[in-house]
């Protein structure tokens, strides 16, 4: 398995951020036959987020986040589920479905994600995407997401992939010591702004039994936290662009899909997004 692309995602979405985008250009991806084929979707597997946040130090050892990762970790698939009930989707999680720590389908669904993250990375090569050519986008992840979706019953595999960073106290005024200096250079004309804070979210809605991407997005905020508060706001920023109707037969809100049983593995185990420019809040220190 090829190794993840998604540090060029995040500076390919910064880029996206400080361009001017018209109304005719769009960070959406969907599959042409995505409407034909919502009728017979009705059932939807949320698989566990890939999160990966730092703090960004001035010596450039850039520690992880651990507790923020463990929250988005528990937040996100109910955040992401919650989004698709509304659109008329039953949805399941591992958890939810019963699948248990060593099975065989979280073995699956780990690759699944490593495959989401190449395709994410071909999807966003060229983000600045006119809507109509972004309206008629074929990629597949192929029978992998069969593999996952079949076990559990579902029609549709939702995956997400979140990075997001904090700036320690030294970095941030490292940034401000820059701004300065350009400002003086520039008798003040120009005078950048270093986010202290920022995350980007990717999400993916795949065909259960073929692995076509049906629907995607990826936004970016340089003033989200990186809580539970900040997620949700990513989270509705990402489905915001979703387009209406709804899949299947419309469930009720908070109906849960029934536990699927399965046996034991012998496997190894929003706000609107801030453009460029925004004044950040303060990071920890």
């Amino acid at each position: 398995m090829k190794s993840s692309p998604t540090p060029h995602l995040v500076l390919a979405v910064a880029a996206l951020a400080s361009a001017a985008l018209s109304a005719c250009v769009t960070t959406t991806r969907a599959h042409p036959e995505l409407e034909a084929r919502r009728s017979r979707i009705a059932r939807a597997v949320v698989l566990p987020p890939d999160v990966s946040f730092k703090l960004i130090t001035f010596e450039g050892d850039n520690p992880r986040l651990a507790a923020e990762e463990e929250s988005a970790k528990r937040v996100l698939p109910g955040l992401i589920a919650s989004r698709l009930r509304e659109r008329g989707l039953t949805t399941l999680d591992l958890d939810s479905a019963g699948v248990a720590p060593g099975a065989d389908v979280r073995f699956q669904a780990t690759q699944l994600q490593g495959l989401f993250a190449d395709a994410m990375g071909d999807l966003y090569r060229s983000l600045q995407m006119r809507a109509d050519a972004a309206a008629r986008v074929r990629r597949s992840l192929g029978s992998q997401a069969s593999r996952v979706a079949d076990p559990l019953g579902a029609d549709v595999v939702a995956l997400v992939h979140v990075e997001g960073f904090y700036k320690s106290g030294g970095e941030v005024a490292k940034d401000m010591a820059k701004s300065v200096m350009i400002g003086v250079l520039t008798l003040g004309t120009a005078v950048p702004v270093y986010p202290s804070k920022g995350a980007v979210l990717a999400l993916a809605l795949v065909d259960g039994s073929n692995g076509d991407v049906l629907w995607a997005n990826v936004v970016l905020s340089q003033s989200v936290d990186l809580d539970a508060a900040g997620m949700e706001s990513l989270v509705a920023a990402v489905f915001g662009p979703f387009p209406p109707g709804t899949f299947g037969t419309a469930v009720a809100s908070g109906e849960t899909a029934p536990p699927v049983a399965l046996p034991a593995a012998t496997l190894p185990a929003v706000a609107p997004v801030a453009p460029v420019g925004t004044e950040p809040s303060s990071p920890p220190s």
